[in-house]
């Protein structure tokens, strides 16, 4: 089975509301493939838009059998889900490993951000979020701004396949429900 880690940068919390800025989507064990708004040739004038960039993003999340992301269940994939939906694409049934759900089952944890985890573990180098940036990418459009987000989106990718891997022994299953059994 082929698994891959991914995570979304999004202009908002909430699906209806915001847009996907990027993904990076990272083979278990392989190298990162990022996907972003400005290589869309709609990105400066109709960031709204953003379904080519989500339908890729689906396209090529659907190659692996098992999708990784932190927080997935809750985030990741119902945001995805909501941004195809207002084109009445469906994203079938798949199997998901949640780090954030297997930590809350299985650690006590003061806090089960991917940050916390990994200082955990003794993996440090999570970027800090920084507004700014996200508010110039969406808004102004700024591919600069857009790097600092997707080199932020890329280090969570790495850092979530390490807790993935320390994780695992907690994953007696892997299901639709991101593997909590």
């Amino acid at each position: 089975m082929q698994s891959c880690c991914f995570d979304l940068e999004t202009s908002s919390l909430n699906g209806n509301f915001g847009i996907i800025l990027c993904a990076c989507i990272k083979p278990w064990r392989g190298k990162i493939k990022i996907l972003r708004g400005d290589d869309y040739k709609n990105w400066k004038k109709k960031r709204s838009d953003d379904y080519r960039l989500a339908k890729d993003i689906y396209n090529e999340l659907k190659k692996y059998d098992i999708w990784i992301a932190h927080n997935g269940v809750k985030f990741d994939v119902p945001f995805l889900r909501t941004r195809l939906m207002r084109r009445r694409f469906q994203v079938p049934p798949f199997k998901i490993v949640d780090p954030v759900k297997l930590a809350r089952r299985h650690l006590r944890m003061g806090y089960n951000s991917l940050e916390q985890i990994a200082y955990h573990l003794g993996y440090e180098g999570k970027t800090r979020v920084d507004s700014k940036h996200w508010l110039r990418a969406s808004l102004d459009g700024s591919s600069t701004s857009l790097n600092y987000i997707v080199k932020h989106c890329a280090i969570d990718v790495d850092l979530l396949e390490k807790v993935a891997d320390a994780v695992r022994p907690y994953v007696p299953r892997v299901n639709t429900w991101g593997s909590d059994t």
